[in-house]
């Protein structure tokens, strides 16, 4: 039972992760100004509606109407998604973004440019793409560190010492 839960979440998390990072790939397609095909419009809706259900701070009780297997998938993201703001923090005050109420606004305006499927140049400034971009690859990267233990064996890995 616990090896199932714990497959459903690992699955969870590493779906999470990849479509975050194919998400930040599509947003650098859009800062260089290059076409977005099909496949790109729906990588930035998947994160767009996603990346809504994870922040609280500008979805309240769950706004966005997400399913719920995308709300567990949210649920167990957030706490990597909130320590990821603040590794990040560096990047936001480089731009610029230094109150709590920029950040909102920030945050905000990114998830509706990717809800546009990138169509919305006004909702999100061309210079603050590489910085939603970054944001989205710094989540993807601790959910995989998450998925690893943050490289520490788990405790089933270890072998039993055997003592000659």
């Amino acid at each position: 039972m616990f090896l199932m839960k714990d497959l459903h979440e690992t699955s969870r998390l590493f779906e999470a992760s990849s479509r975050l990072q194919s998400a930040a790939t599509v947003l650098r397609k859009c800062h260089s100004g290059d076409q977005l095909n099909s496949d790109d419009r729906e990588s930035l809706v998947w994160a767009g509606r996603f990346l809504s259900e994870v922040d609280s701070s500008t979805n309240p009780a769950g706004a966005c109407g997400a399913s719920g297997g995308l709300s567990v998938q949210a649920t167990e993201v957030r706490p990597s998604f909130y320590t990821t703001l603040l590794n990040v923090e560096p990047a936001f005050r480089g731009a610029g973004i230094t109150a709590d109420s920029e950040l909102r606004s920030f945050l905000s305006a990114t998830y509706a440019f990717l809800l546009s499927e990138g169509r919305s140049a006004t909702d999100s400034p061309v210079d603050h793409l590489e910085l939603a971009a970054f944001l989205l690859q710094e989540l993807a990267k601790a959910l995989l560190i998450h998925l690893t233990g943050n490289g520490v064996p788990f405790e089933s890995e270890l072998s039993p010492l055997v003592v000659a």
